[in-house]
C-alpha cells in the first residue's frame, strides 16, 4: 500500500497523554500570572489545537518521505525522476520544518516568555536545524549513482530528533502555554502563525477536511477562505509532495 494520508500521531494521542510537565510548579511562573488557565480550554481539545496540528503535518511529511525512500532501497535501485521527486520533496519539507522552528522562535517563545519562565528551548531546534542542513547537502549532492542506504540511515537519525523534538514542545511548552494563557489571550499569536504559516496546504492536508473544518470554526475562520484559499492549497500540497511520494513508493511515474 502506498505512503499512509494518516501523520504519525503525537505522543498524545497514541497514548492520550504524554509525560506532561507539572504546570503548578512555582518553578514556571513569571511575575503574578498563575497558571489557572487550563479549564478555560476543555472546548478547545488538543487534537485540534493549532500547534499540535502543525506538528503532525510535519510528522506526516517524514513519514511519506520515509516511505518513499525505503521503497527506493527495497528495489536497489535509483531512478532518475525518482531522484528527482525526492530532490524536491526534501526541499519542500526542509522549507517547512525551518520555517516552523523560526515561527516558534521569533514569535511563539517571547510570547510564553511574558508569563513563564522557559530555558534553553532553543537547543533541540538548533539541533533540528543542524541536521536539516546536513541532510540538505547530501540531498543536493546526489545522482543517479547514489546509494541511498547512507541516505536512509541519516534521514531515520534526524527522523528520530526531529519527532523527539515535537514530543517535547506538546508535553512541555504547549502545556504551559494552555495553563498560563487563555483561548482568548493567545487568539491574536494563532491568527498570527496561521497567516505566516510555512506550510499551510501541508497543515491542511494532515489534518484531514473534518478535522481542519473543525478548526475553522473553532478560530473562526469563513468558509469564503476554504473555498478561494485553503482547499487550493491542501490540493497543491497533494499534487507536488504527496502524490510524487506515493509514485516512488509504487516504482511507477
Amino acid at each position: 500500500s502506498p505512503p499512509g494520508r494518516t501523520p504519525m500521531l503525537s505522543g498524545m494521542e497514541c497514548n492520550g497523554f504524554l509525560e506532561s510537565v507539572n504546570t503548578s510548579d512555582p518553578k514556571w511562573q513569571r511575575g503574578e500570572f498563575l497558571p489557572d488557565k487550563e479549564i478555560l480550554w476543555q472546548s478547545r481539545p488538543l487534537h485540534k489545537d493549532q500547534w499540535l496540528m502543525s506538528n503532525n503535518a510535519i510528522r506526516g511529511e517524514i513519514k511519506e518521505l520515509h516511505s518513499a525512500i525505503s521503497a527506493v532501497v527495497e528495489r536497489g535501485e535509483l531512478c532518475l525522476w525518482e531522484l528527482n521527486v525526492i530532490k524536491s520533496a526534501w526541499r519542500i519539507h526542509k522549507e517547512h520544518v525551518a520555517g516552523n522552528i523560526r515561527q516558534k522562535t521569533e514569535l511563539v517563545l517571547p510570547f510564553l516568555d511574558e508569563r513563564i519562565k522557559l530555558d534553553n528551548q532553543k537547543q533541540g531546534r538548533n539541533q533540528v536545524l543542524l541536521a536539516l542542513e546536513q541532510l540538505q547537502e547530501q540531498v543536493t549532492a546526489m545522482d543517479p549513482s547514489a546509494e541511498l542506504q547512507d541516505l536512509l540511515i541519516r534521514l531515520e537519525k534526524y527522523q528520530h530528533g526531529l519527532l523527539e523534538q515535537l514530543n517535547k514542545e506538546e508535553s512541555c511548552e504547549l502545556q504551559l502555554m494552555r495553563a498560563y494563557f487563555s483561548p482568548g489571550e493567545a487568539k491574536a499569536l494563532v491568527d498570527q502563525l496561521i497567516e505566516s504559516h510555512p506550510s499551510l496546504g501541508s497543515f491542511i492536508f494532515f489534518a484531514g477536511d473534518e478535522r481542519f473544518s473543525g478548526f475553522m470554526k473553532q478560530e473562526d475562520l469563513s468558509s469564503f477562505s476554504w473555498y478561494f484559499n485553503f482547499k487550493i492549497k491542501s490540493q497543491e500540497f497533494d499534487a507536488g509532495f504527496v502524490q510524487p511520494l506515493e509514485a516512488v513508493f509504487s516504482g511507477t511515474p
